[in-house]
């Protein structure tokens, strides 16, 4: 068995399970955002995203502990009490659950609930249009307790929108962002790394530019084709080896 790995915290898993390191070979993930994405179907999330002053939001699969999405709320209105005029945006779980989300906007003092929105999770291209939409005035949050990559900020700091990582090491994706990106993960730290943010002359839009300027230096499918060549080399040596 050989690995290609996208993760450290997945070497440190494989290793403690007794897979040689001779076998395991890290790569930089392949994530090429869409250049022309379709427009966002939804009016209602569309009027949102738009007559948002600044859009703060963050989008999963799962509204589940380890998304930890709690933490964008109570950091997104301790912003606002702080004077942010911010709009709160969550996308995730299945469009016909809304138990998760409705427990997040209870989480929304009763005079903010009209500057929170929370949908059901969104299509590959549903997400990049609402990317696409949201660079001028939004700030995208991982607000996840723990990620082996982290697959979803990586995509929205490539497609050019201003995006904060916790700044823990639980989560794989935060090595790759600077650290005016990251954050202390508690509702302080992330408001604080919000008004940072708006506060900021150069503004969300080139905020996310200089971000994916940052960031595409080490991600892109050149890169992931370059680690797996190299890696292919590396175990075809291994296995030569082995084979004497």
């Amino acid at each position: 068995m050989f690995v290609l790995q996208h993760s450290r915290l997945q070497r440190e898993y494989l290793v403690s399970r007794g897979v040689d390191e001779r076998r395991i070979r890290a790569v930089r993930p392949p994530i090429a955002p869409s250049t022309a994405p379709e427009p966002l179907r939804d009016d209602r999330l569309r009027s949102f995203v738009e007559e948002a002053e600044l859009l703060v939001f963050t989008a999963v699969a799962r509204l589940d502990y380890f998304k930890n999405v709690e933490l964008l709320v109570s950091g997104c209105v301790q912003a606002r009490k702080r004077g942010v005029p911010l709009r709160i945006l969550v996308a995730g779980d299945s469009p016909d659950d809304a138990v998760a989300r409705e427990a997040l906007r209870a989480r929304v003092p009763r005079e903010r609930r009209a500057e929170f929105l929370a949908v059901g999770k969104l299509s590959k291209t549903q997400l990049y249009a609402l990317f696409s939409l949201a660079r001028p005035n939004g700030i995208f949050v991982c607000s996840s307790r723990y990620e082996t990559l982290g697959i979803t900020p990586l995509e929205a700091a490539l497609s050019g929108v201003c995006t904060l990582m916790p700044d823990t090491d639980k989560v794989e994706a935060r090595r790759f962002f600077p650290v005016a990106h990251r954050f202390l993960p508690s509702s302080d730290g992330l408001a604080d790394a919000i008004e940072f943010m708006y506060a900021d002359p150069s503004g969300a839009r080139q905020l996310g530019k200089e971000l994916r300027e940052s960031i595409a230096a080490e991600i892109s499918e050149e890169n992931f084709e370059r680690d797996t060549l190299s890696a292919w080399t590396h175990f075809s040596r291994v296995a030569r080896q082995a084979g004497r």
